[in-house]
């Protein structure tokens, strides 16, 4: 399986110039980045407005932005800790960041803390029945962690939806395709009664590569024998 590395590491990575390195230290103190070189391979170094490289290798400018290690910068009202009520009929759960997620790797009971009071929130309102995880990174918690969260959504009734939105499949396939126990575990809560839609996001056609292609395939078997769905969506 293809390792992801911390952008602290990129130095020894060959692809990567030396004065990119240079800059990188003081960004990286404010904000958790991670790379691996899956992604690394497929972006155009020697052009520094290369669209991939500038989706993943932070900029000053977003010091102005962010105080800490969540990239996402929001600041967002939520109903619940963890949960906003964005329709009426929709909730959306934030996941973990990226930096939490490494902490909690391997710990579900604290990854499904962080967002326990949002589900209540989603069980007491009835006309919730579609929920998104996101965030953060829906499946970047790790399959225990996730099953977690999945379990509890599914004892609630009138949950019929449930998405999960991720990254991963576009920027390290093969976290995805290799894991057998991530791709059992949606199969296994996907049902016609309540269905998962695994909802990868792509931000430039490039990030669209035939090891992209391998994982729709391992969906399309998945989908042949349960009611899971993995969906290609424009950012």
């Amino acid at each position: 399986m293809s390792s992801s590395r911390s952008f602290h590491n990129v130095g020894s990575a060959a692809a990567v110039p030396g004065q990119e390195n240079r800059t990188l230290p003081p960004i990286l103190g404010k904000l958790g980045v991670r790379l691996n070189e899956y992604y690394m391979s497929l972006i155009d170094w020697k052009d520094p407005a290369d669209p991939l490289r500038r989706l993943i290798v932070p900029s000053t400018g977003q010091l102005k932005f962010c105080g800490g290690s969540d990239g996402s910068c929001d600041d967002a009202r939520y109903d619940a800790p963890g949960c906003r009520h964005i329709y009426r009929n929709t909730a959306l759960l934030r996941m973990p960041d990226a930096v939490r997620v490494r902490e909690l790797r391997g710990e579900p009971a604290d990854a499904l803390s962080e967002i326990a009071a949002g589900i209540d929130y989603i069980a007491r309102r009835k006309e919730i029945d579609n929920v998104a995880l996101a965030g953060g990174d829906g499946l970047a918690i790790g399959s225990a962690a996730l099953r977690d969260v999945l379990e509890r959504l599914c004892r609630i009734d009138h949950v019929r939806v449930i998405r999960i939105h991720s990254k991963l499949p576009l920027f390290n396939p093969k976290r995805i395709s290799e894991n057998e126990a991530l791709l059992q575990l949606i199969g296994e809560y996907s049902k016609p009664e309540r269905r998962i839609f695994v909802m990868a996001t792509v931000h430039h056609p490039r990030e669209v590569t035939p090891r992209r292609a391998g994982l729709s395939r391992r969906f399309g078997k998945l989908m042949r024998s349960s009611w899971a769905t993995c969906r290609f969506s424009g950012a």
